[in-house]
């Protein structure tokens, strides 16, 4: 088989901010996560009716990308044909990939506060905190399910 015109990928600036980076070339924030849309055009291939279909099912197993084919068409006589169709591919930039952050250019986030969240009750831990409860915290009244009783004890015990 043969590759008569093939895509082309195109490349991203390497000069480029990486905020620019990602709303040019990922596609984000405007469509909601980073993301590669690619329109490769018009795929040639010349070969046997058995090689022009591998071709055009092998972009189905391209890792990290969804390829879409469209319009194939095959000319020629058998074994000589040629097979042309659209290219499309989508690509997905996994969150894990992105090491070390992307900066976004922005000051740096507030301190988490200290105290307890709007409406919790006493004794929850500050925001962005671990550790035990504060002292002014009540413990919290033992459940009446789920104990052990014996038999024939009631729940008024």
């Amino acid at each position: 088989m043969t590759v008569v015109n093939g895509p082309s990928i195109p490349q991203p600036d390497p000069n480029q901010a990486a905020n620019n980076l990602l709303l040019s070339y990922y596609n984000f924030p405007t469509a909601g996560f980073p993301i590669v849309l690619f329109n490769l055009g018009t795929v040639t291939v010349t070969g046997t009716f058995d090689q022009i279909s591998a071709n055009v099912k092998a972009w189905s197993s391209m890792p990290h990308y969804l390829a879409v084919t469209d319009g194939l068409r095959i000319t020629g006589t058998s074994p000589n044909l040629t097979g042309t169709y659209q290219l499309a591919l989508v690509g997905f930039l996994q969150g894990k990939s992105l090491y070390p952050p992307v900066p976004d250019g922005t000051a740096p986030a507030a301190a988490a506060p200290t105290g307890p969240p709007s409406g919790a009750p006493p004794g929850v831990p500050p925001i962005g905190g671990g550790g035990a409860p504060s002292s002014t915290s009540t413990p919290p009244a033992p459940s009446r399910r789920g104990g052990k009783k014996g038999a024939g004890a009631s729940d008024d015990e």
